[in-house]
């Protein structure tokens, strides 16, 4: 019976894997072809301006190359100026604060790119740039040392060129302090080198060039190291380091008067002998090397704490008493950035064909001006999408007539319930959604067209606090349109309910919500945390009074 199990689940398994193939090899055919991705990326402006759509061209470009890398192959691409401007613009001051997040994506979405492309070349100085890509990432980890996605990828391209080794131990379970990976020397050897130490960052350049070009040299060097006769071997490991503590070690004889850098030196090979069983060569190139430059010149160090300082900290574990530390689960989504001071939007929508405007999502960024926290902002916004609302009625498009009633239903929504009594800004859970329907509603094939449809047509004005439990009402407890869109219709309410969540000035609108979510918590997955994230993001009083149960209740 187990054996014919076994055979029922690997046929299982097969057929799941063919489905898949299948399905991959139809979406590849449907997809635009690379040369294609790669030409809309070089067209994109890089200023601050596009960085939205920067961000979402460099993460498609990403996309290509992890979900369809058959097909990224097939065209050269050369992110290296791209590199170059990412990290210069890291390095410097970020003028308007919600550029910072875009920005931080689009870097990441290049580096995972540039590790793809076989051209890349990380040791070589790029236009630009002051150091080469590879010393310019290590730098940005300086000012991160948690950040595993960038320490990982600098671990990798060192490791892949024979710069160092035994970098398996990046994200490994955690070890004694007495035991590190060459990385963790590198990183905590750089602890004191801050962003002006431009002779440490130049002669670590140099090296990591110089061993890169000569790989062989340095593997000789190393290998002579090995063959000399050393007194000291008992206690140390026979394994080679990499080829970067050679080139260290053979270029400090240059930089013997320049205490900066010699101390840079001293804690790299001093940290690349230290443990319980370090290797004998790194011990015997520290000894040579330590020997280059007085001992009153080198500062004193403690090798544990710059240890512990750099170490990557386990979210996940036991501590040292074996004790288990569970990590509190967290929500899958982050809060939008802060409100810049300028708006582009209100004015860039008008700028282009309407056509263009709604496919390129500036009539959504338009939208979304209605719950800025300043009120000129906001009657701004207001203004334009009157203008928009006689553009789309004086246009030739096929679906004017539902896009100008979605329009006309919001402006209204605005100016009776937010704009006349408080002159309150439009909650966020409203403008997200207008946004989300705007582009259905462009889509008449789409499986929630006839809802929204609908539901636009019934009254020319939106009752914001019934929004939620409206459409959890008529998707979780309704029949679908559609006989396989059941799970659709939900799965488009709840992904608009997390975006519209993400950001809540006050109470208003979300008692459907939090009684849903209590109905559904321990049944649902992250229920509890979503219902966590709008109690602790609303104003409890308000909430207690329009739901008519007291704040300790919630």
């Amino acid at each position: 019976m187990r054996k014919a199990a076994s055979s029922a689940a690997v046929g299982n398994k097969a057929l799941w894997q063919e489905a898949a193939d299948r399905l991959l090899a139809r979406f590849t055919q449907r997809a635009p072809a690379m040369k294609d991705v790669v030409l809309a990326f070089r067209r994109v402006p890089d200023d601050d301006e596009h960085a939205l759509q920067r961000e979402a061209v460099t993460c498609l470009l990403r996309l290509y190359y992890e979900v369809t890398p058959v097909q990224a192959l097939e065209e050269q691409v050369d992110v290296s100026t791209a590199l170059a401007a990412a990290l210069t613009w890291s390095e410097g001051e970020a003028e308007v604060s919600g550029l910072i997040a875009l920005r931080a994506l689009e870097l990441e979405h290049i580096l995972v790119v540039a590790q793809h492309s076989t051209g890349m070349r990380w040791s070589g100085k790029s236009s630009g740039l002051q150091y080469s890509p590879i010393i310019s990432l290590l730098r940005l980890h300086m000012k991160d040392l948690q950040n595993r996605k960038i320490r990982s990828l600098i671990g990798q391209v060192l490791e892949q060129h024979g710069l160092l080794v035994d970098n398996a131990g990046v994200d490994a379970p955690l070890r004694s302090t007495g035991e590190l990976t060459e990385l963790e020397a590198l990183v905590a050897s750089l602890t004191s080198s801050n962003g002006e130490d431009s002779e440490t960052w130049a002669f670590i350049d140099d090296c990591v060039a110089r061993a890169s070009r000569q790989p062989v040299k340095y593997a000789d060097q190393i290998d002579a190291a090995a063959a000399e006769p050393h007194n000291g071997g008992f206690g140390c490991s026979t394994a080679l380091p990499g080829l970067l503590a050679a080139a260290v070690a053979e270029q400090a004889h240059f930089v013997a008067k320049k205490p900066g850098v010699m101390g840079f030196v001293d804690k790299f090979h001093g940290l690349l002998s230290y443990g319980t069983l370090p290797s004998r060569v790194a011990v015997l190139v520290y000894e040579n090397v330590r020997g280059l430059a007085g001992r009153s010149e080198l500062e004193d160090y403690d090798e544990n704490a710059l240890i512990k300082k750099t170490r990557l900290v386990k979210p996940q574990g036991t501590n040292s008493s074996g004790t288990q530390i569970i990590e509190k689960p967290s929500l899958p989504f982050i809060a939008p950035p802060p409100e810049s001071d300028n708006h582009p939007e209100l004015l860039r929508w008008a700028q282009k064909d309407l056509a263009s405007a709604l496919e390129d999502g500036d009539i959504n960024a338009l939208i979304l001006c209605l719950c800025s926290q300043h009120p000129e902002i906001r009657r701004q916004a207001l203004s334009q999408l009157r203008i928009l609302f006689a553009k789309l009625q004086a246009s030739t498009l096929e679906d004017k007539g539902h896009l100008s009633v979605l329009i006309g239903s919001l402006t209204e929504t605005f100016e009776q319930q937010c704009l006349q009594l408080e002159d309150k800004p439009l909650p966020y859970l409203t403008a997200t959604f207008a946004a989300r329907a705007l582009h259905v509603l462009m889509e008449p094939a789409h499986f929630m067209y006839p809802k929204l449809n609908r539901f636009i047509m019934r009254s020319p004005e939106w009752r914001i606090t019934r929004l939620p439990s409206y459409w959890l009402s008529n998707t979780t407890l309704s029949q679908p349109e559609e006989d396989d869109a059941y799970w659709k219709e939900v799965l488009w309410v709840i992904e608009w309910l997390v975006d519209g969540l993400r950001l809540i000035s006050c109470g208003e609108g979300m008692t459907g919500v939090l009684e849903w979510l209590g109905m559904v918590e321990g049944k649902i997955e992250m229920a509890g945390l979503v219902r966590e994230r709008v109690l602790g993001s609303c104003d409890g009083i308000k909430v207690a009074r329009w739901s008519g149960v007291g704040v300790e209740t919630l």
